[in-house]
């Protein structure tokens, strides 16, 4: 796999991500297509490299990233989003909605970097991604709460902010696969944020005295972001439709898959 996206790109590469239910046995589920992130120098570039037409790679720079299938002889074999390295530097710092943020805050693995420098990046990137989760996991919350649903939510952002098929069950089983993971990387970003608004922290207890204008502005901003989000992520399936070969058939098996989880 790692082979097939290197070939395919060439030298366009600075580094690719797996990430979903692939990178744990206890959710990879039979007929389920790996995730992939690759972080390119010139998009159009890739996509030229990649075969896209030109119709594709014109809308290709709308809604980022580029979602396409890595075929074989014998069909796909991975879910490729592709996009360069300073649109993705700064989708995540402009928290436009939570697409990119939500995939890569939650437990990934760095398949290959061109460099050092390329592996920095992307561990950069993957860092800044946790931060903004962690900045709108700590939105909304009821005044008093423990650590540990906030850490879940780290995980169930994702599927708050967009149309996604998957069950409230996969959804906690993507946290547990990895439960010893997410409470080192994002305890400290948590109670740092927590303490940064006013939250206060008694052992694993988050108190909220704030005034209650405060909490129901958060909570404005929270319902904003997550909309936007929705909308956002419907916007992309036109060009997804258009660019995603087989996505009818990639729908289906991705339903099946959820829904017997």
């Amino acid at each position: 796999m790692i082979a097939a996206v290197r070939t395919a790109l060439g030298g366009q590469l600075r580094s690719l991500v797996l990430f979903g239910s692939c990178l744990s046995p206890a959710t990879r589920r039979p007929g389920s297509i790996p995730d992939l992130f690759a972080v390119v120098d010139d998009l159009d570039a890739a996509l030229g490299a990649l075969e896209v037409g030109k119709l594709g790679r014109w809308v290709a720079p709308l809604l980022p990233p580029v979602t396409l299938a890595l075929q074989s002889e014998a069909g796909p074999i991975a879910k490729l989003n592709v996009i360069d390295a300073r649109t993705l530097a700064r989708e995540l710092g402009a928290e436009n909605d939570l697409y990119l943020a939500g995939r890569l805050g939650k437990r990934t693995e760095c398949l290959w970097a061109r460099d050092e420098a390329c592996r920095r990046e992307i561990d950069h990137l993957r860092a800044e991604a946790r931060r903004t989760i962690a900045r709108v996991a700590l939105l909304g919350l009821p005044r008093l709460t423990t650590l540990e649903p906030v850490l879940r939510r780290c995980v169930s952002l994702s599927y708050e902010a967009e149309p996604r098929p998957e069950r409230p069950a996969k959804i906690r089983a993507l946290y547990d696969a990895f439960a010893d993971w997410y409470p080192p990387r994002y305890a400290p970003l948590l109670t740092a944020r927590a303490l940064e608004l006013g939250i206060a922290i008694q052992g694993e207890s988050l108190i909220d005295k704030r005034p209650d204008q405060i909490r129901a502005a958060e909570a404005r901003g929270l319902s904003s972001l997550l909309r936007r989000s929705w909308l956002r992520a419907m916007a992309r399936w036109p060009k997804g439709i258009l660019l995603y070969r087989g996505w009818f058939p990639y729908l289906v098996g991705k339903l099946r898959r959820a829904w017997a989880f």
